[in-house]
Order: structure tokens, then C-alpha cells, then sequence
């Protein structure tokens, strides 16, 4: 393994859990700021962001990522895809419900 690749992963175990909470948190603030009263909407961006929220997680602890089911053991680029695919989901659901 080269050294950036180790400096990544020091870099990725070392803060791994400020980004789980972050990722967790901020939408929860933003469904109450944006959608308040309409809990249909609410719940289903909330329902949504978890959604890839969970994907994000097992990215970065080296679980199973589901749906899609790519496994450690899977390789980077599958995993990276995958992982790829749930960011830009959880950023899409931003904006999705307007």
C-alpha cells in the first residue's frame, strides 16, 4: 500500500465520526427548518437522507454496503461506485422535495 493511501486512512478513522454525526444531524435540522408541518414530506426526506446516510456509513467502516450490497472484499472501484452514487443521493435529497 503506498503512504497516501495509509495517509487516507488515518485521515478517514481519525474523523470517521464527526462526518457520521454531521451527516446524521444536518438533516434533521434542515427537515424541521424547511418542511415543518408538512410531516408527509418531512419524514420522507428524513427517510431518504438515512437512506444513503447508512451507505455512507459502511463505507467508512469497512461493512457491507447496502442496498447494492458491495462487500469489503468487493474492491475499491465497486465500493468507491457505490459510495459515489450515495453521496450524490444524499445531496440530491436536499433538493428533491421542493
Amino acid at each position: 500500500m503506498s503512504n497516501s493511501g495509509s495517509t487516507w486512512l488515518k485521515v478517514r478513522n481519525r474523523y470517521r465520526i464527526y462526518a457520521v454525526w454531521l451527516l446524521a444531524v444536518v438533516p434533521v435540522a434542515y427537515s424541521f427548518w424547511h418542511y415543518w408541518g408538512v410531516w408527509s414530506t418531512f419524514f420522507g426526506a428524513l427517510a431518504g437522507h438515512w437512506l444513503f446516510w447508512q451507505a455512507i456509513v459502511a463505507y467508512l467502516y469497512d461493512k457491507t454496503i447496502w442496498p447494492g450490497g458491495a462487500t469489503p472484499e468487493a474492491g475499491n472501484v465497486v465500493r468507491g461506485g457505490v459510495v459515489a452514487f450515495a453521496v450524490t443521493g444524499y445531496v440530491v435529497m436536499f433538493f428533491y422535495f421542493f
